[in-house]
């Protein structure tokens, strides 16, 4: 990815070399991993493997699944880190990388449930809603409801009401434009909210 010409092509790319004009703090242990030093590479994974998991977890919601998740992210950002160009924060390339695990996993989950489909299970009625909230903690039934929306409306949630990234960075995780990027979490956030109608005096809205 250059900068060097004016393209529309490039508007994006030039958008993230704008916003990394500040030295990211990362680039130092980058540097150094691209040296050899797998000392850095340690100290990478230590700050950001809660972070992995966590966005596992909320675009995944098994919890069996998350640790070798992280740890294919972690073994892929291993094997191309030295083909990282520092035209973007490092943060934005690891999510980028945890995001398009986890669409293949998913991907794979829905291969798998075609086989497995049993004509003969029970569908369970619709007031089971309202019994699980005594047997689950809020929090995982709203990551299940947030779970069920839209791909591009849910990865927009997860990365801004979860792990708390910026509209530009979450313009740059998905490569899509800031008004891009509100317009989907307005969609998400009213589509969560009515998913969530059965459960609005439990969560207070």
């Amino acid at each position: 990815m250059t900068f060097c010409h004016r393209h529309p092509s490039r508007d994006l790319s030039r958008l993230i070399y704008r916003e990394n004009s500040n030295p990211d703090p990362d680039y130092s242990e980058i540097r150094k991993i691209q040296n050899g030093d797998m000392h850095s590479f340690k100290n990478i994974v230590e700050k950001y493997q809660e972070k992995v998991r966590n966005l596992t977890y909320s675009i995944l919601c098994e919890k069996s699944l998350v640790d070798d998740v992280a740890q294919e992210v972690f073994t892929k950002v291993c094997l191309k880190l030295n083909g990282f160009r520092f035209e973007s924060k490092f943060s934005t390339w690891l999510y980028q990388i945890t995001l398009n695990k986890c669409r293949d996993e998913l991907r794979r989950k829905t291969l798998k449930s075609f086989f497995l489909i049993n004509e003969a299970d029970e569908i369970q009625p619709a007031n089971h809603l309202h019994d699980s909230v005594e047997s689950n903690d809020l929090s995982e039934i709203v990551r299940e409801h947030i779970s069920q929306l839209p791909r591009k409306l849910r990865e927009v949630v997860i990365l801004k009401d979860i792990n708390n990234l910026s509209y530009r960075e979450i313009s740059n995780v998905l490569k899509c434009n800031e008004v891009t990027v509100k317009s989907r979490l307005f969609r998400g956030r009213l589509e969560l909210k009515n998913r969530l109608t059965p459960f609005r005096k439990e969560l207070g809205f």
